[in-house]
């Protein structure tokens, strides 16, 4: 298993593959992101985070499935917590065959929340084991691995399917001007925005609008733009039949060669490669 450096006021374009860690954690000090589905808890509560520039708070027993390729960031946690963690290829995934709501609902950006405390008992024996054998002999273990964490990810899929929605998991939105700046981001991306335009809408002067983000995140209101278009053209490329050209102008992309250049700095692959790569012919 592969990672990148983490680099300070900057973004994280990580790789994992197939991985399951128990790491000391500490705030990120900028968002990250991933192409695999993260599978994730914590050993104490609250967690604060954000995820696609939503401020969410994570409690003890929760435990999260989502899409990393969706920026994220963990801000705020306890002292001498730990993350347990697995990572997930995205095509593996796709190939368990999993319910269509549940499926399409990660890939359109939902983060699924699981509060089950016996299965929470048995996620940290499970990840314990997993992540020594995975560390020491994955060629052997990596098939087995797999299917046992298959069998979870049933789990919770089952259980996703049966209980509403929890309001307790959002935190609270403040109307803070950085909560505004980022809600403003989020609802506009996918349009043409510029910094004048989040700066009118915080009202407050476009030089404080990107030092306020960039004091907050650890990178550019322009680069976390283009991410978030990255994360949506990716979602389109996998769950739409549309063409290359409509899906980097519904995503917000200007014209097809920024789309290209930009998708290929993101994951290494030409948009059309991507979507082969991951659903085949």
């Amino acid at each position: 298993m592969t990672s990148g450096t983490r680099i300070p006021n900057n973004v994280l374009e990580l790789k994992f593959g197939l991985g399951c860690r128990i790491d000391p954690i500490k705030p990120w000090n900028c968002l990250h992101r991933h192409n695999e589905i993260e599978f994730s808890f914590f050993k104490t509560g609250p967690v604060f985070c954000r995820f696609r520039g939503e401020p969410r708070e994570v409690q003890e027993n929760q435990t999260l499935l989502f899409w990393g390729a969706i920026p994220h960031q963990w801000m705020e946690t306890g002292v001498d917590n730990l993350h347990y963690w697995i990572t997930i290829p995205l095509g593996v995934m796709i190939r368990w065959g999993l319910p269509e709501k549940f499926l399409q609902d990660i890939l359109n950006g939902t983060m699924i929340s699981d509060q089950d405390e016996e299965l929470r008992k048995i996620d940290e024996l499970c990840l314990a084991r997993w992540s020594r054998e995975l560390h020491k002999e994955a060629d052997t273990y990596g098939d087995i691995i797999s299917l046992a964490i298959e069998a979870r990810i049933r789990l919770m899929a089952l259980a996703y399917g049966k209980r509403l929605k929890d309001d307790r998991f959002l935190f609270p939105q403040d109307r803070s001007r950085f909560s505004m700046i980022y809600d403003y981001i989020t609802r506009n991306f996918s349009s043409h925005i510029t910094i004048d335009d989040i700066a009118r809408y915080a009202d407050i002067h476009p030089n404080y609008t990107s030092e306020l983000f960039r004091s907050k995140t650890g990178m550019g209101i322009v680069d976390y733009i283009t991410m978030l278009r990255i994360h949506e053209s990716q979602r389109l490329l996998l769950t739409t039949d549309k063409k290359i050209i409509d899906i980097a102008l519904d995503a917000g992309f200007g014209s097809i060669s920024n789309f290209y250049r930009c998708f290929h700095q993101a994951t290494g692959q030409q948009p059309l490669e991507y979507r082969t790569s991951i659903l085949g012919d």
